[in-house]
């Protein structure tokens, strides 16, 4: 009872909402508004390349000087880790 008086109290609160009728022009406003161009300057397109292209040079240095230094430290940690599946001793 209970209930059914919640769910009809909330439906005759709906009943008195009133929709929003837009502006005449708001269509046009919005079409126009998807339609106009942006243009990205070349100069910013490539100062994005350069960059792109300079943390991509930065990355493989990096990666190459430490491929260098780290086989001595792999091959060390080789001859420490066990041989077994025993986890204690």
């Amino acid at each position: 009872m209970k209930q059914e008086h919640f769910i009809n109290q909330i439906y005759t609160t709906t009943n008195h909402i009133s929709k929003v009728m837009p502006s005449a022009d708001l269509f046009t406003k919005i079409e126009f508004k998807i339609n106009q161009t942006k243009t990205v300057s070349f100069r910013i397109t490539l100062f994005a390349a350069a960059s792109i292209a300079a943390l991509l040079l930065l990355n493989i240095a990096i990666v190459t000087i430490r491929s260098k230094y780290s086989d001595n430290s792999i091959t060390a940690l080789s001859v420490q880790l066990q041989k077994s599946n025993q986890l204690y001793n």
